[in-house]
């Protein structure tokens, strides 16, 4: 056991410092790939660990902590959003703040509603496997969504050194300086 929580330590410091060097370099993909590889290799040590790791009392906690958390995230984030969209006629970027907030608000809440829902289900009902399914289609539809939504299409590229309009853009070209 204290082994695979020195080993955990290790892993969530390693992975820091891959993101953050990856973020550092531009680079978008990396840190997935590093994320991805950290709870594969987290998950198999994890299957060959004797001995309780968390007990019920760990989950009891846990679940009223996420609740709060979520509750006190919800509000602090209306406290910072409804001025923000009040200010937005002095910098039109607060606006963009502030719809942002909104929308991770509103997902944070639909994502806890909809876990809420499905593990309450799950204890009583025999078709785990058709809900399981569904999950996995409908993050399949939000996965392809998503990469419809930050394609580029209108968006500009960086060619030949100078910013081209790929599309129609909705806003002006980046002002940091263009390179290949």
């Amino acid at each position: 056991m204290k082994q695979y929580q020195t080993i955990r330590i290790i892993v969530a410091a390693l992975l820091a410092v891959a993101i953050s060097q990856s973020i550092i370099l531009g680079k978008i993909i990396i840190p997935l790939f590093f994320i991805l590889l950290a709870f594969i290799v987290l998950t198999f040590l994890r299957k060959h660990v004797d001995g309780v790791i968390a007990d019920e009392r760990d989950y009891e906690v846990g679940g009223h902590a996420a609740r709060w958390a979520i509750q006190i995230y919800a509000i602090i984030g209306v406290i910072i959003m409804i001025p923000l969209f009040a200010l937005r006629a002095i910098n039109p970027f607060y606006e963009v703040i502030a719809s942002t907030l909104a929308y991770s608000i509103c997902l944070l809440m639909f994502i806890y509603s909809a876990l809420f829902r499905f593990y309450g289900r799950m204890k009583f009902n025999e078709h785990k496997k058709t809900y399981i399914v569904i999950i996995i289609i409908l993050s399949i539809v939000a996965a392809v969504g998503t990469v419809r939504v930050f394609s580029g299409e209108d968006d500009w590229i960086c060619k030949d050194g100078a910013w081209v309009a790929h599309g129609r853009p909705s806003f002006p070209a980046p002002t940091v300086p263009c390179e290949q």
